[in-house]
């Protein structure tokens, strides 16, 4: 599997966790990215995210232009697990790079060859830290590139458990099945993540619509949001 595949994967929604390949390590230095990582986590201060503790954040894309750094971190919808859908604030693709994010740039260069990458953010999971399981939504799906990790780290997904390790990899989550993560070690785990939806493809046909109209329905959507997608 490939980043070029990543539509087709989310329209099938037939995958827990799919590795985006070798090609990654070509254009991207892990080691690289680490130490980029260690140096933002000391120059900044990553934030409380979704009402967790041991949980935090720091954004590399943004759209408010008042809070540049953590304008990614708070969600936007999701589904509990009695299908009640919640949406925390408008729907926003956050695609300007902030400060942080200029740092990460070749992941996000590497990434925008294939679809608008928007809402990025750096993740850090406490040690100890649990995520109660949920869903982000119909059609949703999350890039991570794991920086910091071990084997006691791990995503639940429909009930099954998978260790995403930092091995220069991008890893493709679907989010539209209930899951969690977990941290059982004594370190921290630290991911960047980007999130895909039907709204992170440029190019879209009628079929497309008809598919994706649970996504759609879940948000209020109007056709504004998606007419200038269609192919000619």
């Amino acid at each position: 599997m490939n980043k070029e595949d990543l539509k087709s994967l989310l329209i099938s929604q037939d995958f827990d966790v799919v590795c985006l390949g070798e090609d990654a390590k070509k254009h991207i230095d892990l080691k690289e990215i680490q130490a980029t990582t260690r140096n933002v986590l000391s120059r900044y201060k990553l934030l409380g995210k979704d009402d967790y503790t041991g949980y935090t954040a720091i954004g590399l894309q943004y759209e408010d232009e008042s809070n540049p750094l953590y304008d990614a971190n708070g969600q936007l919808f999701f589904i509990s697990p009695d299908g009640k859908v919640s949406q925390s604030r408008p729907i926003k693709l956050m695609t300007k790079i902030n400060e942080v994010g200029s740092r990460f740039k070749p992941l996000i260069d590497y990434l925008s060859s294939s679809f608008r990458v928007s809402r990025g953010r750096l993740l850090k999971a406490a040690p100890g830290f649990r995520m109660s399981s949920h869903r982000d939504g119909h059609f949703c799906g999350t890039i991570h590139y794991p920086v910091f990790t071990n084997s006691q780290c791990r995503v639940e997904i429909d009930g099954r458990n998978y260790h995403l390790p930092a091995d220069g990899r991008f890893y493709f989550i679907n989010v539209d099945l209930p899951h969690s993560i977990a941290n059982d070690s004594n370190e921290d785990r630290l991911h960047i993540t980007f999130p895909v939806t039907p709204l992170s493809f440029d190019r879209w046909t009628e079929n497309d619509i008809s598919t994706f109209t649970p996504f759609l329905k879940q948000l209020n959507l109007s056709e504004e949001h998606y007419r200038d997608r269609l192919k000619c």
